[in-house]
């Protein structure tokens, strides 16, 4: 008997993974503490990632995969996500595209992080019509029409969380 329910909860938590199924609990009021600074730039983080993922003409949704959260001299954002293979998809976020971000926490099974959920506009992959990694283009520049994408980052730590919710923030310089 034990054995049954060991596999039927094995088997939801696998299926509820692969599906997708994460919640992000927002914290009402939740502000930015005003002693934090910025993430540097070109500072890695090692975070967790849940949303859509792209390579060169592919997109998957990626659930709680390891990733690294990095800010480019220029203000934006780029995130690497590891796939099970061992290779990496992408996901760009440009400054001038975010439209909304929250703090709160992401529960994945018995797992809790702090988190942040990042609504943009898709700036890399099949929804933003880029076939090539070196079409990567500013904020201002014209190109085909962006799609909003929502993204949820998990964090080990707090103060990692806030200094890239700052960095976020932040307008491209």
């Amino acid at each position: 008997m034990a054995l049954s329910v060991l596999v039927i909860v094995r088997i939801s938590y696998w299926k509820a993974g692969r599906d997708g199924y994460i919640v992000f609990v927002a914290l009402a009021g939740e502000k930015v503490p005003a002693d934090v600074q910025h993430a540097e730039d070109m500072q890695k983080y090692s975070v967790k990632a849940s949303g859509i993922f792209s390579v060169i003409g592919r997109e998957e949704h990626m659930v709680q995969r390891q990733a690294i959260l990095w800010r480019v001299p220029v203000g934006d954002h780029a995130f690497m996500v590891q796939r099970p293979t061992g290779r990496y998809f992408y996901q760009f976020i440009e400054a001038g595209h975010i439209q909304k971000i929250r703090a709160g926490c992401l529960v994945f099974g018995k797992q809790t992080y702090a988190a942040l959920e990042i609504d943009f506009k898709t700036t890399w992959g099949i929804d933003a019509g880029e076939s090539d990694f070196s079409f990567f283009s500013s904020s201002d520049s014209e190109g085909p029409k962006r799609r909003k994408r929502s993204i949820y980052i998990g964090f080990d730590d707090q103060p990692d969380r806030d200094a890239i919710w700052i960095s976020l923030l932040e307008k491209a310089k």
